[in-house]
Protein backbone atom coordinates (compact mmCIF):
# COMPACT_ATOMS: atom_id res chain seq x y z
CA UNK A 1 0.00 0.00 0.00
CA UNK A 2 1.29 3.14 -0.98
CA UNK A 3 2.04 6.38 1.20
CA UNK A 4 -1.48 8.16 0.12
CA UNK A 5 -3.54 4.87 0.78
CA UNK A 6 -2.08 4.80 4.16
CA UNK A 7 -3.16 8.65 5.22
CA UNK A 8 -6.51 8.06 3.46
CA UNK A 9 -6.90 4.77 5.51
CA UNK A 10 -6.37 6.89 8.76
CA UNK A 11 -8.04 10.06 7.56
CA UNK A 12 -10.98 7.45 7.07
CA UNK A 13 -11.19 5.88 10.10
CA UNK A 14 -10.45 9.20 11.89
CA UNK A 15 -13.22 11.04 10.12
CA UNK A 16 -16.14 8.80 10.82
CA UNK A 17 -15.25 9.25 14.58
CA UNK A 18 -15.08 12.60 13.94
CA UNK A 19 -17.97 12.83 12.78
CA UNK A 20 -19.73 10.87 15.88
CA UNK A 21 -18.23 13.52 18.17
CA UNK A 22 -19.41 16.52 16.04
CA UNK A 23 -23.21 14.82 16.80
CA UNK A 24 -22.78 13.99 20.23
CA UNK A 25 -21.72 17.72 20.53
CA UNK A 26 -24.11 19.40 19.15
CA UNK A 27 -26.73 17.83 20.86
CA UNK A 28 -24.93 18.64 24.01
CA UNK A 29 -25.27 22.41 23.35
CA UNK A 30 -29.06 21.82 22.06
CA UNK A 31 -29.95 20.23 25.06
CA UNK A 32 -28.05 22.83 27.84
CA UNK A 33 -25.44 20.95 28.51
CA UNK A 34 -22.85 23.24 28.12
CA UNK A 35 -19.77 21.90 30.66
CA UNK A 36 -20.03 18.65 28.54
CA UNK A 37 -20.20 20.48 25.11
CA UNK A 38 -17.46 23.05 25.63
CA UNK A 39 -14.73 20.05 26.52
CA UNK A 40 -15.09 18.80 23.19
CA UNK A 41 -14.95 22.31 21.02
CA UNK A 42 -11.09 22.14 21.17
CA UNK A 43 -10.67 18.48 20.28
CA UNK A 44 -13.02 18.62 17.62
CA UNK A 45 -11.38 21.52 16.06
CA UNK A 46 -8.11 20.31 16.34
CA UNK A 47 -9.49 17.17 14.57
CA UNK A 48 -10.84 19.28 11.92
CA UNK A 49 -8.02 20.91 11.05
CA UNK A 50 -6.15 17.30 11.45
CA UNK A 51 -8.40 16.07 8.73
CA UNK A 52 -7.77 19.31 6.53
CA UNK A 53 -4.41 19.35 6.44
CA UNK A 54 -4.57 15.22 6.13
CA UNK A 55 -6.93 15.77 3.04
CA UNK A 56 -4.80 18.44 1.34
CA UNK A 57 -1.65 15.92 1.00
CA UNK A 58 -4.03 13.40 -1.00
CA UNK A 59 -3.97 14.70 -4.61
CA UNK A 60 -5.58 12.93 -7.76
CA UNK A 61 -3.81 14.36 -11.19
CA UNK A 62 -2.18 17.02 -8.79
CA UNK A 63 -5.75 18.49 -7.82
CA UNK A 64 -6.94 18.29 -4.32
CA UNK A 65 -9.69 15.54 -4.25
CA UNK A 66 -11.74 17.34 -1.57
CA UNK A 67 -12.06 21.47 -1.33
CA UNK A 68 -11.59 22.18 2.05
CA UNK A 69 -12.25 26.06 1.93
CA UNK A 70 -15.98 25.00 1.73
CA UNK A 71 -16.27 24.69 5.76
CA UNK A 72 -14.29 27.72 6.50
CA UNK A 73 -17.55 30.30 6.59
CA UNK A 74 -19.11 26.80 8.82
CA UNK A 75 -16.51 27.68 11.25
CA UNK A 76 -16.71 31.29 11.02
CA UNK A 77 -20.51 30.57 12.12
CA UNK A 78 -19.86 28.31 14.94
CA UNK A 79 -17.64 30.76 16.73
CA UNK A 80 -19.99 33.56 15.69
CA UNK A 81 -22.51 31.90 17.96
CA UNK A 82 -20.33 30.58 20.57
CA UNK A 83 -18.59 34.01 21.61
CA UNK A 84 -22.54 35.35 21.44
CA UNK A 85 -23.47 32.46 23.94
CA UNK A 86 -25.89 31.43 21.23
CA UNK A 87 -25.48 27.67 22.61
CA UNK A 88 -28.39 26.76 20.66
CA UNK A 89 -27.11 28.59 17.20
CA UNK A 90 -23.55 26.39 18.25
CA UNK A 91 -24.98 23.25 18.45
CA UNK A 92 -27.18 23.96 14.99
CA UNK A 93 -24.21 24.82 13.65
CA UNK A 94 -22.44 21.50 14.49
CA UNK A 95 -25.48 19.22 13.46
CA UNK A 96 -26.57 21.70 9.97
CA UNK A 97 -23.54 23.07 8.69
CA UNK A 98 -19.96 21.13 9.99
CA UNK A 99 -21.41 17.82 9.90
CA UNK A 100 -22.92 17.61 6.63
CA UNK A 101 -19.47 18.90 5.22
CA UNK A 102 -17.56 16.13 7.11
CA UNK A 103 -20.14 13.74 6.05
CA UNK A 104 -19.75 14.58 2.40
CA UNK A 105 -15.78 14.71 2.58
CA UNK A 106 -16.22 10.94 4.11
CA UNK A 107 -18.44 10.41 0.89
CA UNK A 108 -15.66 11.89 -1.54
CA UNK A 109 -12.91 10.28 -0.17
CA UNK A 110 -14.60 7.06 0.18
CA UNK A 111 -15.38 6.82 -3.32
CA UNK A 112 -11.73 7.66 -3.74
CA UNK A 113 -10.28 4.67 -1.63
CA UNK A 114 -12.59 2.13 -3.38
CA UNK A 115 -11.91 3.39 -7.23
Amino acid sequence: MNEEMEILKTILDYINKLEIEIEKTAYLFISGKLDDGNKNIPLIIDGIQWVIDAINMIKYNNERIVQTEKINPKLTQLLDGYENGDYILTGDTFLYEISPVIKEWNEILTLYANK
